[in-house]
């Protein structure tokens, strides 16, 4: 290093695995808001990955992905280009020609944790650039993290998060009850005619597959019922929660066949049709108590709660086929 450069570093914890920061990276938006940090009016060019489309620029090697990104400022001589790869699958990142301008050269790497990562740059600059960096990375990154963790956020919970707060007209009950009653054949028409290796998808980076999800709906809805019929005969009773995320991980949520939970989701939730169907207006506001939130939970809130809970893991379904997460 020459007397008149200087070496920046720069990092940031995200809450996102590895595989999907890269993609965020490598989304054109992201890299135009970086580059255009550096480089106002500058022009990106390339195929880009973003999440849910099939065009992408990642191209697999045997000996991993090589990435390039080309950009220039207009009227200038200025330019930038980065070439990176990723090395067993997702887990580093890291550039083998380093970014040039200038004088100037950045590092990449990923620290991949699985739920987690930290991502790190590394510059090496001129001192006249250098307060162009100091003003900039921060802001770049801090708005990275952001756009990983609302990706995170957007695949936990495609269509939102529950409001168990909220309070429910009898009115809404109907559709509830509808949604419920038509979950096993949405199931069996996304999943019935999928090979081993498609009930293999998963619906985000480290998340359940769709067998996983599967079953664990006719494990999660077997306990629903059950809440149902202690609310109804009991007065407010303490239901018993479990462990859904290790209950997924047991051998009957990893190797049986679909097509028994399916056959537990078609005869339980006819059962379950019939018993919401018989229930009166007071019936919907009988009460179970929940150990785990420490509040009582009406029946009206419950069936509420499963509509969602069956429309949330079929949205999740459809991800898993859309995206094809490891």
């Amino acid at each position: 290093m020459s007397s008149h450069q200087i070496h920046l570093h720069y990092e940031s914890k995200l809450l996102c695995p590895a595989e999907v920061l890269w993609q965020q990276i490598s989304i054109k938006e992201l890299c135009g808001h970086w580059i255009n940090q550096v480089f106002p009016g500058s022009i990106i060019e390339g195929n880009w990955v973003s999440l849910g489309e099939d065009i992408k620029f990642l191209d697999k090697n045997k000996d991993g992905t090589l990435v390039r990104i080309h950009s220039y400022e207009l009227n200038t001589e200025l330019s930038f280009e980065h070439i990176a790869s990723i090395k067993n699958g997702r887990s580093i990142v890291d550039s083998t020609n380093e970014t040039n301008w200038t004088g100037t050269s950045e590092k990449y790497s990923i620290e991949d944790f699985g739920e987690s990562c930290l991502f790190k740059v590394d510059i090496v600059t001129s001192k006249v650039h250098k307060t162009m960096f100091e003003a900039t990375m921060p802001t770049a990154l801090n708005y990275m993290k952001a756009q990983c963790e609302e990706v995170i956020q957007g695949l936990k919970y495609p269509i939102g998060i529950f409001d168990s707060e909220r309070s429910f007209e009898p009115k809404e009950i109907k559709r509830f009850i509808d949604v419920i009653s038509s979950l096993p054949s949405e199931v069996k028409t996304l999943t019935g005619d999928l090979t081993r290796q498609e009930m293999e998808y998963c619906y985000r980076p480290n998340g359940w597959n769709i067998a996983q999800v599967v079953h664990h709906l006719s494990d999660s809805h077997m306990n629903a019922i059950i809440r149902f019929k202690l609310a109804l005969t009991e007065d407010n009773p303490t239901i018993k929660p479990y462990k859904e995320e290790r209950w997924a991980k047991l051998e009957d949520s990893k190797s049986l066949d679909l097509s028994l939970s399916l056959s537990i989701l078609e005869s339980m939730h006819e059962k379950w049709r019939v018993l919401l169907m018989s229930l009166g207006k007071e019936d919907f506001s009988r009460t179970y108590f929940h150990p785990e939130s420490n509040k009582k939970v009406t029946l009206a809130q419950t069936a509420a709660m499963y509509a969602w809970h069956s429309q949330h893991h079929l949205a999740h379904i459809n991800q898993a086929l859309s995206y094809k997460f490891d």
